[in-house]
């Protein structure tokens, strides 16, 4: 996204830590504080605006899917899915919901998720076998190409409504029983072959 968008994310999230008592400045001899106020999201920040400076890109400010249309949104799809019935809108509006709360949740490009194989995501148990997150490892996308990986975490979190481990779960388990198997291949994979 835009490097705007980027700066207008951060600062939101500096905002909720900040309100969660965590400060306004990352200390980083003791690693405690605000970590959306650390030199590596600044630097993080700074490296988005020179890749756009050098492949001379016209900024875009990007809308941030936030976690207030996160809720609605899934409420939404969990209606249409409740009455769906056994059919292919079905398996769209699960497949769409988990989507979302995933993008949510990553910070990633729509895109390179969208192209996220199911070879490159790892699961991450707790000590009692439990499933705490996914690791997704990116080797496609928009800026990566051949041997060039790049990986994010999608931890649980502690509303079940948006919660995105938990809904990875789900869509598995019910694409599965509506017969689409997602052991290979996209994760989020079209109905029909040519996308």
């Amino acid at each position: 996204s835009a490097a705007g968008s980027v700066d207008t994310m951060i600062g939101q999230l500096r905002a909720i830590f900040r309100d969660r008592g965590k400060g306004s400045e990352w200390l980083d001899s003791f690693g405690i504080g605000n970590p959306a106020a650390s030199p590596q999201v600044k630097s993080h920040l700074k490296a988005v605006k020179l890749e756009q400076k050098k492949a001379l890109v016209v900024k875009k400010q990007a809308t941030p899917l936030m976690f207030d249309k996160i809720l609605p949104l899934s409420r939404l799809l969990s209606y249409k899915i409740a009455t769906a019935g056994v059919s292919p809108s079905k398996y769209l509006c699960l497949r769409d919901r988990a989507f979302f709360k995933i993008a949510a949740f990553a910070g990633d490009r729509a895109n390179d998720l969208g192209l996220a194989q199911t070879s490159e995501i790892q699961c991450v148990p707790d000590k009692q076998g439990l499933v705490q997150g996914y690791l997704f490892n990116h080797t496609v996308g928009k800026t990566l190409r051949g041997d060039n990986v790049r990986s994010f975490w999608v931890w649980k979190c502690h509303n079940p409504d948006i919660c995105p481990v938990l809904e990875l779960q789900t869509y598995v388990s019910v694409a599965k029983s509506l017969g689409v198997h997602l052991c290979d291949g996209y994760l989020f994979r079209p109905l029909c072959p040519s996308r």
